[in-house]
Protein backbone atom coordinates (compact mmCIF):
# COMPACT_ATOMS: atom_id res chain seq x y z
CA UNK A 1 0.00 0.00 0.00
CA UNK A 2 2.91 2.71 0.34
CA UNK A 3 4.00 1.89 -3.10
CA UNK A 4 0.98 3.02 -4.29
CA UNK A 5 0.46 5.86 -1.76
CA UNK A 6 4.04 7.31 -2.90
CA UNK A 7 2.98 6.49 -6.71
CA UNK A 8 0.18 8.82 -6.57
CA UNK A 9 1.75 11.28 -4.75
CA UNK A 10 4.35 11.88 -7.20
CA UNK A 11 1.70 11.42 -9.90
CA UNK A 12 -0.38 14.30 -8.35
CA UNK A 13 2.58 16.48 -7.66
CA UNK A 14 3.65 15.92 -11.71
CA UNK A 15 0.30 17.10 -13.19
CA UNK A 16 -0.30 19.93 -10.65
CA UNK A 17 2.37 21.77 -11.93
CA UNK A 18 1.16 21.08 -15.75
CA UNK A 19 -2.30 22.21 -14.68
CA UNK A 20 -0.86 24.83 -13.39
CA UNK A 21 1.16 26.10 -16.50
CA UNK A 22 -1.76 25.20 -18.72
CA UNK A 23 -4.19 27.25 -16.81
CA UNK A 24 -1.50 30.23 -16.72
CA UNK A 25 -1.31 30.08 -20.70
CA UNK A 26 -5.31 29.83 -20.96
CA UNK A 27 -5.49 33.12 -19.24
CA UNK A 28 -2.93 34.88 -21.03
CA UNK A 29 -5.81 36.30 -22.90
CA UNK A 30 -9.54 35.94 -22.75
CA UNK A 31 -10.76 33.60 -25.41
CA UNK A 32 -13.12 34.63 -28.11
CA UNK A 33 -12.35 38.75 -28.44
CA UNK A 34 -11.90 37.43 -32.30
CA UNK A 35 -8.26 39.71 -32.45
CA UNK A 36 -5.51 37.62 -34.20
CA UNK A 37 -3.79 37.64 -30.29
CA UNK A 38 -6.15 35.26 -29.06
CA UNK A 39 -6.14 32.90 -32.41
CA UNK A 40 -2.89 32.66 -31.72
CA UNK A 41 -3.04 31.93 -28.02
CA UNK A 42 -5.38 28.96 -29.00
CA UNK A 43 -2.86 27.66 -31.06
CA UNK A 44 -0.17 27.89 -28.82
CA UNK A 45 -2.29 25.76 -25.71
CA UNK A 46 -2.99 23.25 -28.36
CA UNK A 47 0.58 22.94 -28.59
CA UNK A 48 1.17 22.69 -25.09
CA UNK A 49 -2.16 20.17 -24.16
CA UNK A 50 -0.44 18.06 -26.28
CA UNK A 51 3.00 18.24 -24.93
CA UNK A 52 2.04 18.35 -21.49
CA UNK A 53 -0.46 14.95 -22.41
CA UNK A 54 2.60 13.50 -23.83
CA UNK A 55 4.77 14.29 -21.15
CA UNK A 56 2.53 12.84 -17.97
CA UNK A 57 1.92 9.64 -19.68
CA UNK A 58 5.83 9.50 -19.53
CA UNK A 59 6.67 10.65 -16.63
CA UNK A 60 3.39 8.91 -15.27
CA UNK A 61 4.61 5.21 -17.01
CA UNK A 62 7.81 6.07 -15.95
CA UNK A 63 6.94 6.26 -12.05
CA UNK A 64 4.97 3.08 -12.23
CA UNK A 65 8.20 0.70 -14.52
CA UNK A 66 9.99 1.89 -11.03
CA UNK A 67 7.02 0.16 -8.86
CA UNK A 68 7.29 -2.54 -10.48
CA UNK A 69 11.54 -2.62 -10.97
CA UNK A 70 11.80 -2.24 -7.13
CA UNK A 71 9.65 -5.18 -6.42
CA UNK A 72 12.53 -7.74 -7.75
CA UNK A 73 9.70 -10.33 -9.09
CA UNK A 74 11.18 -13.09 -10.83
CA UNK A 75 10.01 -13.74 -14.54
CA UNK A 76 8.03 -16.55 -13.33
CA UNK A 77 6.01 -13.96 -10.52
CA UNK A 78 5.64 -11.17 -12.96
CA UNK A 79 2.65 -10.94 -15.76
CA UNK A 80 3.79 -12.73 -19.05
CA UNK A 81 3.40 -9.47 -20.71
CA UNK A 82 5.89 -7.96 -18.58
CA UNK A 83 8.41 -10.84 -19.01
CA UNK A 84 7.85 -10.19 -22.68
CA UNK A 85 8.37 -6.66 -22.32
CA UNK A 86 11.95 -7.68 -20.91
CA UNK A 87 13.06 -9.08 -24.80
CA UNK A 88 11.59 -5.86 -25.92
CA UNK A 89 14.09 -4.92 -27.53
CA UNK A 90 14.92 -8.23 -28.54
CA UNK A 91 11.84 -8.87 -30.15
CA UNK A 92 12.16 -5.83 -32.13
CA UNK A 93 15.30 -7.07 -34.06
CA UNK A 94 13.87 -10.70 -34.57
CA UNK A 95 10.96 -9.33 -35.78
CA UNK A 96 13.05 -6.52 -38.12
CA UNK A 97 13.73 -8.43 -42.10
CA UNK A 98 17.68 -8.39 -42.49
CA UNK A 99 18.32 -8.05 -46.48
CA UNK A 100 21.44 -8.74 -46.14
CA UNK A 101 21.73 -12.28 -47.77
CA UNK A 102 21.34 -11.94 -51.24
CA UNK A 103 19.73 -15.52 -51.72
CA UNK A 104 17.53 -14.76 -48.50
CA UNK A 105 16.91 -10.85 -49.39
CA UNK A 106 14.10 -11.08 -46.79
CA UNK A 107 15.73 -12.93 -43.98
CA UNK A 108 12.25 -15.70 -44.79
CA UNK A 109 14.49 -18.75 -44.95
CA UNK A 110 17.87 -20.08 -43.65
CA UNK A 111 18.57 -16.69 -41.68
CA UNK A 112 15.23 -16.61 -40.06
CA UNK A 113 16.17 -20.25 -38.65
CA UNK A 114 18.79 -18.54 -37.22
CA UNK A 115 17.14 -16.01 -35.47
CA UNK A 116 14.55 -18.52 -34.13
CA UNK A 117 17.41 -20.11 -32.72
CA UNK A 118 18.61 -16.94 -30.99
CA UNK A 119 15.12 -15.88 -29.64
CA UNK A 120 14.57 -19.43 -28.18
CA UNK A 121 18.40 -18.82 -26.83
CA UNK A 122 16.88 -15.14 -25.27
CA UNK A 123 13.94 -16.99 -23.82
CA UNK A 124 15.57 -19.81 -21.89
CA UNK A 125 18.15 -17.36 -20.80
CA UNK A 126 15.51 -14.63 -19.19
CA UNK A 127 13.97 -18.01 -17.28
CA UNK A 128 15.76 -17.44 -13.84
CA UNK A 129 15.93 -13.79 -14.17
CA UNK A 130 14.43 -10.94 -12.58
CA UNK A 131 12.44 -8.96 -14.12
CA UNK A 132 14.32 -5.52 -15.13
CA UNK A 133 12.36 -2.97 -17.75
CA UNK A 134 13.71 -0.29 -19.72
CA UNK A 135 11.62 2.66 -19.54
CA UNK A 136 12.54 3.40 -23.21
CA UNK A 137 11.80 0.31 -24.17
CA UNK A 138 8.40 0.01 -22.88
CA UNK A 139 7.57 3.76 -22.83
CA UNK A 140 7.78 5.02 -26.48
CA UNK A 141 5.57 7.19 -28.04
CA UNK A 142 7.29 6.72 -31.84
CA UNK A 143 7.51 10.66 -32.23
CA UNK A 144 3.83 10.89 -31.18
CA UNK A 145 1.46 9.88 -28.76
CA UNK A 146 -1.52 8.15 -30.39
CA UNK A 147 -4.43 6.01 -29.11
CA UNK A 148 -2.94 3.02 -30.91
CA UNK A 149 0.74 3.83 -28.94
CA UNK A 150 -0.93 4.79 -25.45
CA UNK A 151 -3.03 1.60 -25.54
CA UNK A 152 0.78 -0.53 -26.54
CA UNK A 153 2.75 1.18 -23.69
CA UNK A 154 -0.02 0.05 -21.18
CA UNK A 155 -0.52 -3.33 -22.81
CA UNK A 156 3.13 -3.99 -22.60
CA UNK A 157 2.81 -2.99 -18.32
CA UNK A 158 -0.03 -5.35 -18.16
CA UNK A 159 -2.14 -2.00 -17.55
CA UNK A 160 -6.30 -2.33 -18.20
CA UNK A 161 -6.59 0.24 -21.06
CA UNK A 162 -10.32 -0.08 -21.86
CA UNK A 163 -11.31 3.22 -19.66
CA UNK A 164 -9.25 4.90 -21.97
CA UNK A 165 -11.58 4.02 -24.69
CA UNK A 166 -13.88 7.06 -24.00
CA UNK A 167 -10.70 9.29 -24.36
CA UNK A 168 -9.23 8.26 -28.14
CA UNK A 169 -11.43 10.40 -30.55
CA UNK A 170 -10.55 13.26 -28.51
CA UNK A 171 -7.10 12.05 -28.18
CA UNK A 172 -6.67 11.71 -32.12
CA UNK A 173 -8.35 15.11 -32.95
CA UNK A 174 -5.66 16.93 -30.35
CA UNK A 175 -2.87 14.92 -32.42
CA UNK A 176 -3.84 15.94 -35.76
CA UNK A 177 -4.89 19.85 -34.61
CA UNK A 178 -1.12 19.38 -32.99
CA UNK A 179 0.86 18.25 -36.20
CA UNK A 180 -1.50 20.89 -38.37
CA UNK A 181 0.14 23.52 -36.26
CA UNK A 182 3.48 22.09 -36.41
CA UNK A 183 3.56 21.87 -40.25
CA UNK A 184 3.00 25.68 -40.66
CA UNK A 185 -1.09 25.44 -40.77
CA UNK A 186 -2.81 28.12 -40.25
CA UNK A 187 -6.61 26.83 -39.83
CA UNK A 188 -9.31 28.34 -38.05
CA UNK A 189 -8.32 26.99 -34.03
CA UNK A 190 -11.35 25.29 -32.57
CA UNK A 191 -14.29 27.47 -30.93
CA UNK A 192 -14.11 28.21 -27.16
CA UNK A 193 -16.69 25.53 -25.88
CA UNK A 194 -13.86 23.11 -28.14
CA UNK A 195 -11.57 24.02 -26.46
CA UNK A 196 -12.44 23.92 -22.81
CA UNK A 197 -13.79 20.35 -24.05
CA UNK A 198 -10.52 19.49 -25.19
CA UNK A 199 -8.54 20.92 -22.69
CA UNK A 200 -11.06 18.64 -19.81
CA UNK A 201 -10.40 15.36 -21.92
CA UNK A 202 -6.31 15.65 -21.90
CA UNK A 203 -6.65 16.25 -17.98
CA UNK A 204 -9.24 13.36 -17.92
CA UNK A 205 -6.70 11.14 -19.55
CA UNK A 206 -4.60 12.56 -17.18
CA UNK A 207 -6.57 11.41 -13.92
CA UNK A 208 -7.50 8.45 -15.30
CA UNK A 209 -4.26 7.44 -15.85
CA UNK A 210 -3.09 8.38 -12.60
CA UNK A 211 -6.25 6.34 -11.08
CA UNK A 212 -5.68 3.26 -13.02
CA UNK A 213 -1.78 3.09 -12.09
CA UNK A 214 -2.28 3.50 -8.47
CA UNK A 215 -4.94 1.01 -8.31
CA UNK A 216 -2.71 -1.17 -10.44
CA UNK A 217 -0.09 -0.85 -7.97
CA UNK A 218 -2.47 -1.19 -4.72
CA UNK A 219 -3.68 -4.61 -6.21
CA UNK A 220 -0.42 -5.05 -7.41
CA UNK A 221 -1.79 -6.63 -10.78
CA UNK A 222 1.62 -6.84 -12.27
CA UNK A 223 2.06 -10.03 -10.52
CA UNK A 224 0.62 -13.53 -11.97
Amino acid sequence: MAQAVQLRTALESELSWRRDEIREVRNWHSFGTGDGSSQSLKRVLIVMLYAHLEGFVRAALGEYVKVINDCDLTVAEAKEVLSAACLAEHLKKYRTSEPSDPYDPHAKQARQVEKDAQLIDKVISLAGSRVRLELDSVVSADSNLSPTVLRRNLAMLAVDHEEFDQFMRSMTGLLKRRNAIAHGDRGKPPSDKAMADLEENVFGICDNLMKVLYESTRDQVYRR
